[in-house]
Parts: structure tokens; C-alpha cells; sequence
């Protein structure tokens, strides 16, 4: 079956449009939560992000995670001096 995209208005042209690029970006961020969901309570390395609401906000590159204030060690430098070191208090 071909369709004349031009029997089509813009609104309706617009619509299909918005609705093809949010069936990618939820394709997209299932790939990513499937890549993921297993890796729960395992050893990730990223980069802080941000603070928000008390919880760490991690790059993990494709994905974010959120560190909650109970789950996470409290590092802190051994002798204060830049580039010393870290070490976790618990």
C-alpha cells in the first residue's frame, strides 16, 4: 500500500514525526535498562555527577545511577594532602 505524504496535513505530518521519535527513545532506554537491570548491588565504576535530594547522581556513560544516602561509604582524604589518596570510613 503507498501513501501520498502530501494528502497529509503539517499537524498530521508533525504528530507521526513526534510519535517515531518517542518510540525510539523508549526503544532506546529499554536496550539500556535490559543492559542493566542485572548489574543491581554490583561494582560500577563512573563519574559523580551530581547531588541531588541527598542521593549521588553517577555517569555510568549510557546510563545514570542513583546512589542513595544509605547505600554509599563516606571516603575521605588520609593525610589531607591534594592527590594523597582516599579512603573509605566504614
Amino acid at each position: 500500500m503507498k501513501i501520498d505524504a502530501a494528502s497529509f496535513g503539517r499537524i498530521a505530518v508533525q504528530t507521526a514525526k513526534q510519535i517515531i521519535i518517542q518510540k525510539v527513545k523508549d526503544a532506546e532506554r529499554d536496550k539500556i535498562y535490559d543492559e542493566y537491570k542485572d548489574k543491581k548491588s554490583q561494582v560500577a565504576s563512573g563519574f559523580v555527577q551530581r547531588f541531588e535530594g541527598g542521593s549521588i547522581i553517577v555517569n555510568l556513560g549510557r546510563a545514570e545511577a542513583v546512589i542513595p544516602p544509605p547505600s554509599r561509604s563516606i571516603a575521605k582524604p588520609t593525610s589531607g594532602a591534594i592527590g594523597s589518596g582516599l579512603t573509605s570510613s566504614t
